[in-house]
């Protein structure tokens, strides 16, 4: 019997990885990379949850000249280990510095700024038995660093910290530093979803540049975010920096994701290799370079769940989707109207491509009603993947949704979006609600959903969803309610007037078949009157009642007559 093998879903921890024994999918050849590029600077950009923060972790461990002897046993057996020559020259010779910008995700550019500076701090600290030790005469600017070390709330109001700190660093051991960044944009994204864009840019820029610009203490630079930011945003001055994208051709080992043959090798390990094809349909479909990739956060979270599960039931979910990270093409979304690319989404939705403009530099000020910049941006947090591998320099190409897990979170996040984006339009269909006209309600939904996404296989409870959104822009004088008890059953939804001069009540069914939509409908009345839905009407002196099916994007609308109550 196979001896069951431990998944870590939680931790970017390298070290803990190994050394709990974790399932650990062989990433080292990013240092074999970093080391034959020879750049001073490289900026790696891949959507969240794709590895990153665990190979900086990895990096770290590699190259960190403090802690040598302790972490050179971790790469035994490593496909690093091969090179034993890069090995003797590289491991364990650099002071590094690993920075994460992560805390940098607030409301405000105080907290923001704040998160920066903490995280140099923790930098700073690592270091702080050499730093309190040494003679301030041999090295005049330790203070500088040794106040970062003592502050209870470092202040960033220094851009060159980070070039004092490597200088000090270059001079102490001898070697130049590696610097490690990670979630590098963080602090840009939500400065441009929270309204202190040009502050954060004013701190950001002057900091990238001191650190990473002609730093003469600086060996590498190696920093992973999700956008590639344009360079006159924040990379202005940088010396031929390596960039490399989800367009980027690879000619070696993709160092993010998961390989087709690194998810056989896992599923093989956890005894659940008939999961296969669940695994590929839910989670694979991402293509990096010419490389197809899947994504690693929701496989190992499948594995997981699988492997503790009752009788190891396959449980697919969207574990990548429901985790934080759609905040900014939710804002795009609402920058950018609905005509135009509404019919690409629904497109996209129902399994085709639609050729899309790619803009590789992220410029955060053109977002505003800007569909390039919303496909773009899509494209590399992970919501949509090329059809094919993209030619350089190729300014559109045909784009797909890359698997279950994605379409199922776009259908949601889009139809949300739709329902703002016409919420002013609602207020006929309300008025013909509440007023006993069922033609009227009829026209009004299916102008409304002829403007909406159609979901494939959509079920009741989507069309449930549709309603209540459209139904909750009344808040201030109606009350929406769904499933709540009436006579010996849960109609469906209720709007009430907070006066109780006024309730509908309806009762929605759905099928797949047009053929069958007028006996739905027939379904949904008889539901209604069996199970007394008219239950409200001794509290409110109108009340209405309505029998609703659709069938994709069309709908039948039937008034329930009940006597007047006064």
């Amino acid at each position: 019997m196979r001896t069951p093998i431990h998944i870590q879903t939680s931790s970017s921890n390298f070290p803990r990885f190994i050394q709990d024994g974790s399932y650990y999918v062989d990433k080292t050849l990013l240092v074999q990379e970093i080391v034959e590029l020879n750049r001073e600077v490289a900026l790696y950009t891949r959507p969240r949850r794709f590895g990153k923060s665990l190979n900086q972790s990895m990096l770290q461990a590699f190259f960190n000249i403090q802690t040598a002897a302790e972490y050179e046993h971790l790469f035994d057996g490593l496909a690093i280990s091969q090179n034993r020559e890069l090995c003797e020259k590289h491991q364990g010779k650099y002071p590094v510095i690993k920075l994460s910008f992560a805390r940098a995700c607030t409301r405000s550019f105080e907290k923001s700024s704040q998160g920066i500076a903490k995280s140099i701090q923790d930098a700073i600290y690592d270091y702080k038995d050499i730093i309190l030790n040494t003679d301030a005469i041999a090295y005049p600017r330790i203070n500088v660093l040794r106040d970062y070390i003592c502050a209870k709330m470092p202040v960033l109001d220094d851009p060159d910290i980070l070039l004092v700190f490597t200088e000090f660093l270059h001079q102490y051991y001898k070697q130049r530093c590696v610097i490690l960044l990670d979630e590098y944009d963080v602090p840009i994204q939500h400065a441009f979803l929270y309204g202190y864009y040009d502050e954060m840019m004013d701190l950001m820029r002057p900091l990238m540049t001191s650190t990473f610009k002609d730093n003469p203490h600086l060996r590498w630079g190696v920093i992973t975010g999700c956008l590639k930011i344009a360079k006159e945003s924040i990379f202005t001055g940088f010396n031929n920096p390596y960039v490399n994208t989800i367009l980027t051709d690879n000619t070696s080992e993709e160092h993010f994701g998961f390989t087709q043959a690194e998810v056989d090798d896992l599923l093989h390990a956890a005894e659940l290799s008939d999961c296969h094809d669940i695994v590929k349909q839910w989670y694979d479909g991402y293509l990096f370079g010419n490389k197809e990739v899947y994504n690693p956060f929701s496989v190992v979270n499948f594995v997981d769940r699988t492997m503790l599960s009752t009788n190891r039931t396959p449980q697919p979910l969207c574990f990548w989707a429901n985790t934080s990270g759609n905040d900014i093409i939710r804002k795009i979304l609402m920058l950018n109207p609905a005509e135009g690319i509404r019919d690409a989404f629904q497109t996209l939705i129902d399994g085709e491509s639609v050729t899309l403009p790619i803009v590789e530099n992220t410029v955060f000020r053109d977002m505003d009603n800007d569909p390039a910049t919303l496909w773009s941006t899509m494209l590399f947090t992970g919501y949509l993947k090329p059809a094919a591998p993209v030619p350089l320099n190729a300014e559109a190409a045909p784009m797909v949704l890359p698997n279950n897990e994605v379409r199922n979170v776009i259908e949601k996040m889009v139809t949300k979006w739709l329902r703002e984006e016409f919420r002013p339009q609602v207020t006929p269909l309300m008025e013909a609600l509440l007023h006993g006209d069922a033609e009227t309600a009829q026209n009004q939904l299916n102008l409304h959903l002829k403007e909406t996404i159609s979901c494939r296989d959509s079920q009741e409870s989507y069309y449930h969803g549709f309603l209540t959104g459209l139904l909750a822009a009344a808040r201030d004088k109606y009350r929406t309610v769904s499933n709540l008890e009436q006579g010996d059953g849960y109609p469906d939804i209720q709007i009430g007037a907070l006066d109780y001069s006024t309730i509908a009540v309806l009762e929605v069914k759905h099928t797949s078949d047009e053929t069958k939509l007028a006996a739905a409908l027939d379904e949904a009345e008889k539901q209604f009157r069996s199970r007394r839905y008219d239950s409200p009407r001794q509290f409110y002196k109108t009340f209405h009642g309505y029998a609703i099916a659709f069938c994709r994007k069309q709908c039948l609308v039937r008034s329930i007559d009940y006597p007047i109550t006064i």
